[in-house]
């Protein structure tokens, strides 16, 4: 901002004392926009660029051109708009020597804002400059403000829009908030404050806290009915609406309770009525993104649910339990995780991992709940379940059904080569492939089968790791040694 403790800093370049003692003089109770200004002295170009250089707020500098050298203050314009990039700080030239600095060409070469002659002038006319100065300047920064603004909520809305989780939207949000009411609005950060809380049964929990005036709260703290703004919140809560008074905004994300967030933003000083639309412009665009963020997690949700209960039917139509799919999808997600995949390729394969057996709804029960070890003839059309599975599956144009066609066809396949249906080995399986490989055999393993019994824990442990660079991949294999608690932990949680 130009405003410095409500002042407007204007710069005077002169290497006549004289010229900065009068212009003081005359100007000392100069008031614009109900600000006071404060001077600052330069008395050669050398000065006045170091002073440019450690001062990034001077609206006005009133300079003289011939001073260390006949062209000094001309090349300090170009030093200012070229150099400093400055285009917003207003430049008057004032000159004891227009013979030197002729008015028509100075004007016209120099990217100056007003010409004057020192002997011309007077108070009245040094006055009308500073103020017309001054008063420029305040619209181009009020200008490019709004537009730094308005860019600010297009580059937020267009980042929100991408974020597919609603706590990471929600603090991506605020932080937004904070960013943009700083860039244009406030001074010092110190005047603003933003809380963000979470409505529970009859309380609201901080989910996020910005400025000196919450300092004293933390997030996850619950708020009592001693908070300022709690009977605002109440009133606010499931309604679409905003709530603004001078000094403070309230609003919230969702009128659907179940996903809502209400946000309180506190000043020190009345909000204007930039401020105020900018604010509801901002809100109004990320209800909408959050709305939409809503909608598809709830589909996305639906969508992991009816898969999981698929999943289960085809389970209990080979008389396992259906806490085989539910242990699976987590035991996958897990390596998943801790293999290094990206976050929304994890919760794919949690969701995908359920369909592996998907094929086994076209095996006659007298192969899929025989006894007895399968002959080699019974247990060819069992292998036709991977490619069963895979041909439902395939067409689908959902990222989601294509990944599960994927496991489906090749969670049988083994690191070395000999497994099926296509014998593929090593990396040309995909990763998701081998990542259900292993989560399959290790639950099958641990859980009572039609045909035989569950293998004791030692057993299965020494299997698995007999098997790394043979049925499993050995890096999926030490990852999941190296976090084998977490993956017993899953396996005691979902218990047959």
């Amino acid at each position: 901002m130009a405003e410095v403790n409500g002042k407007w800093k204007i710069l005077i370049v002169d290497d006549e004392p004289i010229v900065h003692k009068v212009t003081k003089l005359v100007l000392k109770n100069l008031t614009f926009d109900g600000k006071n200004v404060e001077f600052i002295s330069a008395y050669s170009a050398k000065e006045a660029k170091i002073v440019l250089k450690n001062t990034q707020d001077i609206a006005l500098i009133l300079l003289d051109v011939v001073m260390e050298e006949k062209d000094s203050g001309l090349q300090l314009v170009k030093f200012i708009r070229e150099e400093l990039n400055n285009s917003l700080m207003r430049i008057v030239i004032r000159t004891g020597h227009p013979g030197e600095a002729p008015e028509d060409k100075i004007i016209l070469n120099y990217d100056i804002n007003d010409y004057r002659d020192k002997t011309d002038v007077t108070s009245n006319k040094l006055f009308s400059t500073v103020i017309s100065s001054l008063r420029s300047f305040r619209d181009m920064k009020t200008i490019i403000t709004h537009n730094n603004g308005l860019n600010q909520i297009i580059n937020s809305s267009s980042f929100i829009f991408g974020i597919h989780e609603r706590e990471k939207f929600v603090e991506s949000f605020c932080k937004d908030i904070v960013k943009l009411l700083n860039n244009f609005s406030f001074a010092s950060s110190d005047e603003l404050s933003v809380i963000t809380v979470k409505p529970e049964e009859e309380s609201y929990r901080i989910f996020y806290k910005y400025g000196v005036k919450f300092a004293h709260l933390n997030n996850g703290d619950v708020l009592d009915k001693s908070f300022e703004k709690y009977s605002e919140f109440d009133e606010l809560y499931g309604k679409n609406m905003n709530i603004m008074d001078g000094k403070y905004f309230i609003s919230l994300l969702s009128v659907k309770k179940e996903f809502n967030y209400i946000v309180y933003i506190s000043s020190d000083r009345d909000f204007d009525d930039w401020s105020k639309n900018i604010l509801e412009l901002f809100f109004q665009n990320a209800k909408i993104a959050f709305e939409n963020l809503s909608l598809n997690q709830e589909i996305t949700e639906t969508q992991r649910e009816l898969i999981l209960r698929l999943g289960e039917i085809i389970e209990h139509r080979s008389l396992e339990t259906g806490f085989h799919v539910k242990r699976m999808a987590e035991f996958a997600y897990l390596l998943a995780k801790k293999y290094g995949l990206p976050e929304d390729s994890c919760d794919i394969l949690r969701m995908a991992s359920p369909m592996h057996d998907l094929g086994k709804v076209a095996i006659p029960d007298s192969i899929l709940n025989k006894p007895e070890k399968l002959t080699d003839e019974e247990f060819e059309v069992m292998k036709t379940h991977t490619i069963i599975g895979y041909n439902v599956l395939k067409s689908s144009d959902r990222e989601l059904l294509k990944k599960a066609a994927v496991i489906a066809l090749e969670h049988h396949e083994k690191y070395d080569g000999t497994g099926y249906p296509e014998g593929k080995s090593g990396n040309d399986i995909h990763i998701f492939g081998r990542i259900a490989a292993l989560a399959d055999v290790f639950d099958a393993l641990s859980n009572d089968r039609v045909y035989r019994k569950a293998w004791d824990l030692n057993d299965i442990l020494q299997f698995i790791k007999d098997q790394s660079g043979k049925q499993f991949d050995p890096e999926i294999i030490e990852i999941f040694f190296s976090n084998l608690p977490d993956f017993l932990a899953i396996k005691e949680k979902y218990l047959d």
